[in-house]
């Protein structure tokens, strides 16, 4: 098994709302990401899954668990060690629009990196930044008013591996864009991932290009971990409640959606994390619920190869 390049291990995240009430973004998430592979991170907005990707990045700490780059902690290291490491930890956000200065020229962007991190005579020069994304070098003079959303977001990741990073954590990097640049993106992003042995952990709703992209899914619900394993084993057997409803949502054929996806529909709207219930995270939401699961919260457990956290996995069936 190849070993492990970004890790946490019980990572958790509470913050302070409404006066003292305490909200937890992260509960307890155990998660690694292997040299030169993809780890998705699937579910519904507030399940957790943009500041894992925060925190997997130091750019948040954790209010408990730990996070390792290499095997060795990021609380371990110095404040230079940090800023040194930060070449190899980058991040595409989803909106390029809001990270790019409009200020600067496309090559003053590309060189910014560099520039702060004093690696003018390391890292990729511009031309072949633009080359890498598939943008001719006269792009080079523009500014990103001047740009389409994909040539924006093409931009946003020709800059995030300036420095020759090894993880880049990607938020819903298509999800801003038009559906018809969404799989030159993705295909971009995948291309890159191959040519260039870069880790990824990719942040995203859309299930299709999950399996496209990603050897590995994990699923968070209010900010747990539900399901997690090789993706596209946990596609073909899914076997949590929660999963198998996301899935079920997936359309098929012609736009049509199975019998299934009207459970998904009638699920409402997600639990506030200021009141998690106290049993599994999803009872109040799922078909299958019963006392057990609404009092007792079920641990994470190897079930046909993936790891789920549900007392009924080995029979669950919302299509039943």
């Amino acid at each position: 098994m190849t070993a492990a390049l970004v890790s946490a291990h019980g990572l958790t995240k509470h913050y302070r709302v409404a006066g003292r009430r305490r909200l937890t973004a992260v509960n307890d998430v155990d998660l690694e990401v292997a040299a030169g592979t993809v780890r998705a991170v699937v579910g519904e907005s507030g399940c957790g899954k943009s500041t894992t990707g925060r925190l997997l990045l130091g750019l948040e700490t954790p209010s408990a668990g730990e996070v390792r780059f290499d095997g060795r902690g990021l609380a371990e290291r110095s404040p230079a060690e940090l800023r040194a490491l930060r070449r190899e930890l980058q991040v595409v956000f989803q909106d390029p629009y809001d990270v790019l200065n409009p200020r600067m020229r496309v090559d003053t962007i590309l060189r910014e990196p560099a520039r702060v991190h004093g690696q003018e005579g390391s890292a990729r020069s511009v031309p072949d930044l633009l080359d890498l994304v598939n943008l001719s070098s006269d792009f080079a003079e523009r500014y990103p008013h001047e740009l389409s959303g994909g040539q924006r977001q093409r931009i946003a990741i020709a800059r995030a591996i300036a420095l020759n990073p090894r993880f880049v954590v990607c938020d819903e990097p298509v999800s801003a864009l038009d559906v018809s640049v969404q799989a030159q993106v993705v295909n971009l992003l995948r291309r890159l991932q191959d040519d260039l042995g870069l880790a990824y952990l990719f942040i995203s709703h859309d299930l299709a290009l999950v399996r496209y992209l990603a050897q590995d899914t994990t699923v968070m619900y209010l900010g747990r971990v539900v399901e997690e394993g090789p993706t596209e084993q946990l596609f073909a057997d899914p076997r949590h409640p929660y999963t198998q409803l996301l899935l079920a949502a997936v359309p098929r054929v012609r736009g049509e959606r199975s019998a299934t996806s009207r459970e998904v529909r009638r699920l409402g709207e997600l639990p506030s994390p200021l009141d998690a219930p106290p049993g599994c995270v999803f009872a109040t939401r799922c078909p299958l619920a019963d006392d057990r699961c609404r009092a007792t919260r079920p641990e994470l457990r190897d079930v046909n190869g993936h790891r789920v956290a549900c007392h009924y996995a080995e029979t669950a069936d919302v299509a039943a």
